[in-house]
């Protein structure tokens, strides 16, 4: 039988202070694991519910809920989701926006592309133009006389 490896005890202790738990890490001994682990307890999303938390606790010690009181937080949570939607309207017109801007920016360089294609291919600098490559360096066409030995 295998036995299970022994949890990296740094990152056990900053996730929950206490060195003497077990928790199951993919790399136990890894960098990457104690810094991760101490990254998702010590940010600010965590930092913020742990705050809103102690002052729900410390409010409801404090006395009891008012009438006033929820409708100030009702208040609160309505301006705040109004300030949301309208932010997640913006976002979306700026992101159309700029997918106006990016397919017209792409024709355009489409456009581009295919007339300078037009006009090398007129003035005979086209890619259907034959190259004769030397390879003696003599000067003359390869070709012929690759051409005439194969014959």
């Amino acid at each position: 039988m295998h036995s299970i490896p022994r949890y990296a005890p740094g990152a056990q202790e900053i996730v929950t202070g206490n060195p003497n738990s077990n928790i199951p890490l993919a790399f136990p001994d890894s960098a990457f694991a104690i810094s991760g682990a101490a990254m998702s307890v010590n940010n600010d999303v965590t930092i913020d519910i742990m705050q809103r938390a102690q002052r729900a606790v410390d409010f409801g010690v404090r006395g009891s809920i008012t009438e006033t009181a929820l409708r100030r937080q009702e208040a609160d949570i309505r301006s705040e989701l109004f300030s949301i939607t309208h932010r997640i309207y913006f976002l979306l017109e700026m992101r159309d926006m700029l997918m106006r801007e990016h397919g017209s920016t792409i024709r355009q360089l489409e456009t581009r592309l295919s007339e300078e294609e037009e006009e090398a291919f007129q003035s005979g600098k086209g890619k259907e133009k034959a190259v004769d490559i030397e390879i003696d360096g003599n000067g003359d066409n390869d070709r012929e006389e690759q051409a005439e030995s194969q014959v």
